[in-house]
């Protein structure tokens, strides 16, 4: 029997005046909905829609607790908001841990009335309570998606709706007290009667009111904001596109980086994917917990005026040679073949034969399928005994369809093992790990199981299964990008372009060259007064060749992380001798000094270095885009959070494009 899915969706497009009015969102939650229906392959699908004057306060939170109030364990229970966000005052001695005094809110159809001097939005605390309340309830795996700006203070986005007409802000700002609304008595809280004020003076607020486990999606970052464009929201017509183009078989942190390269930060919006509740596993599960089809990604193929029919793929995703057939669908499903004529780092130039090139000229939209998108081929073993049978053919039955994961009978044939341990009293715990020898390590005269990554669990997961797979279709992206290179260079014949170097900073203040052997820098970490272990770091880059190169630097890390944010901007150009010294990380918290650290792990499993990998590529393209290879930490078998380095032929002709990359490992080396 199907799972259900219990999807709340909520829109508010015609606010009551002074709210300014949000054309996009009623056309949002309509997409939102139409892409729910087609999902009766995998669920029985129960849809509860409420726009403009349905969406009151009162009535979604009756919504909220009575239809999603109705999924089970192995349901899912979805939520999706679509309009403006705003803040609202904070009572410092409520709410300690608001750093700036206030609460993100939604924005209902009735929370600002005209002439009305009182607000009901709806916050993001309150929202904390009713998912706790669901997650306590149903334990189904539940999902929100917010489509709102949760800005205050941000006021460089402002100027965009201002300038360009057709772009519109999803944020309500108050006129008066610094852009925030005044904060509201107690009593008008959805959990007033539940929870004392008292116990938010003196208790955490995990304590009072703790998180129900969940995923959250988020347009943009809490200092941002989310915008509509020509009537469409721009994160949810983004996450609707990444959901066709993966058929939904796409991991919620996977999701994440597709959105974020599709926006591509024009309207300075970074999406944000949250998991709650302290199981960082469910962001390694697909979208709504699916079962995945391994069907690929497509990219769009459409007519350029200089070089014909492109694809927005190519030699970084896995598109190598010319001659290779690209299978293409047009909008009514009919199938075309198209053949790569010229690859180029992230496009490539496709021909059709002629008959197809008169249906490809006729078609309103081209879907070009690239098999296995981003990712290498392993091979796993499944160690179980017998008593786990059961468990183990439901991991290998969801393994089947993935076409570059193959499951072998043969320990010595694979790249990852995946051992299935008994765990407390009646549990299962599925851990990755590597093969033969490597996978044991001694604590003492007990021999046990070295996890590579948080162990899936059925104590702890809905769908362990599926947790493991994809933890195991990431380590094949991270591979893939661990193993890229470009097998028909010709410009590069000689060797990578650029010198590279490693500096580290001594006990004394003083900067050592690390030297390189084999491929491989191996810095010697030191041991801070506070215990831990860290060094500031430096990377030289020289541009050694003739032309301008534009370089990027991919950090890969032993929890599986690929960040490829290294460079300001990340395809960084340098002219013929200039050097580009990397002291500086950037990430979205801001900028960091380059340093390295230790994972818990090594010291946990008395390992004498912490594995790492730096991919340097070099291309005269200009705007190359490395963010598509961006993918975060899977979560650590000893800590939720991770280290990277930093705080994710033809013939030769002088002025053609091309491109080259260069694999330096690191070996961070502990102190004994």
């Amino acid at each position: 029997m199907k799972p259900n899915l219990y999807a709340l969706l909520v829109g508010v497009s015609n606010y009551q005046s002074p709210v300014a009015k949000l054309p996009g969102c009623a056309n949002d939650l309509k997409r939102m909905e139409e892409y729910l229906k087609n999902e009766t392959a995998d669920f029985q699908v129960h849809i509860h829609t409420m726009l403009d004057q349905q969406s009151t306060r009162n009535e979604i939170v009756k919504a909220f607790r009575e239809h999603l109030g109705q999924a089970k364990k192995g349901d899912v229970a979805y939520f999706y908001f679509t309009g403006h966000g705003t803040q609202e005052e904070a009572d410092p001695e409520l709410w300690r841990y608001e750093s700036d005094k206030r609460l993100e809110c939604l924005v209902c159809y009735d929370s600002v009335k005209a002439g009305s001097n009182t607000y009901s939005f709806l916050a993001d605390k309150e929202l904390r309570w009713l998912i706790h309340e669901l997650w306590q309830k149903t334990n189904a795996h539940v999902v929100t998606v917010f489509d709102c700006c949760h800005s205050g203070e941000n006021t460089r986005n402002v100027h965009v709706g201002q300038q360009v007409p057709e772009v519109a802000e999803k944020r309500l700002v108050a006129r008066f007290g610094g852009g925030a609304f005044p904060k509201r008595p107690w009593t008008d809280f959805v959990f007033s009667k539940e929870i004392k004020p008292e116990d938010l003076k003196v208790k955490p607020m995990h304590e009072v009111i703790p998180e129900g486990r969940h995923v959250q999606l988020a347009a943009c970052r809490n200092d941002e904001s989310a915008y509509e464009v020509a009537g469409e929201g721009v994160f949810t017509k983004n996450l609707l596109d990444v959901l066709r183009r993966s058929r939904g078989a796409v991991t919620y942190f996977d999701m994440r980086s597709r959105i974020k390269n599709f926006i591509k930060n024009q309207y300075m919006q970074t999406p944000q994917i949250y998991i709650q509740g302290g199981d960082l596993s469910l962001g390694f599960t697909t979208f709504l917990g699916k079962s995945e089809k391994g069907k690929p990604l497509y990219g769009s193929v459409v007519k350029n005026k200089d070089l014909g029919w492109v694809i927005d793929m190519g030699a970084l995703h896995g598109i190598s040679k010319r001659g290779q057939t690209i299978e293409v669908e047009t909008e009514t499903g009919e199938k075309l073949e198209a053949t790569v004529v010229r690859v180029f780092p992230d496009y490539t130039a496709l021909r059709f034969e002629i008959a197809d090139e008169d249906k490809a000229n006729k078609a309103a939209e081209l879907k070009g399928y690239v098999k296995d998108f981003l990712s290498a081929p392993i091979k796993v073993f499944v160690e179980a005994e017998p008593k786990f049978k059961d468990q183990a053919d439901k991991l290998a039955k969801e393994l089947e369809p993935i076409s570059n994961l193959y499951v072998t009978d043969k320990e010595y044939e694979a790249d990852y093992c995946v051992v299935l341990q008994k765990q407390g009293i009646n549990g299962v715990a599925n851990l990755i790990t590597y093969p033969g020898e490597e996978k044991y390590y001694h604590k003492g005269n007990e021999k046990k199981v070295r996890p590579l990554v948080l162990p899936a669990s059925s104590t702890e997961d809905s769908f362990p299964e599926k947790v493991t797979t994809s933890h195991l279709k990431h380590i094949a992206q991270w591979e893939y990008i661990k193993n890229l290179y470009n097998p028909n260079t010709y410009l590069f014949r000689s060797g990578f372009p650029l010198e590279v170097s490693m500096q580290l900073q001594s006990e004394g203040g003083k900067w050592e060259e690390v030297p390189m052997e084999n491929e491989c820098w191996s810095p010697l970490l030191q041991k801070l007064p506070n215990g831990s272990l860290a060094g500031l770091a430096t990377v030289r880059l020289h541009n050694a060749y003739t032309r301008k190169l534009y370089v990027s630097v991919v950090s890969l890390s032993l929890n599986f992380e690929a960040y490829p944010n290294f460079l300001n901007p990340p395809g960084y150009g340098l002219n013929p001798g200039e050097d580009k010294i990397i002291d500086t990380i950037y990430t979205p918290q801001g900028e960091f000094p380059l340093s390295l650290s230790c994972e818990p792990e090594i010291l946990a499993y008395n390992l004498p270095y912490s594995p790492a990998w730096l991919l340097f590529i070099a291309s005269t393209e200009e705007n190359v885009d490395v963010t598509t290879l961006e993918l975060p930490a899977l979560p650590g078998p000893e800590s939720e959070r991770t280290r990277f380095i930093g705080a994710p032929r033809g013939e030769q002709d002088a002025n053609a494009s091309d491109w080259i990359t260069r694999l330096v490992a690191l070996k961070i080396r502990v102190p004994k």
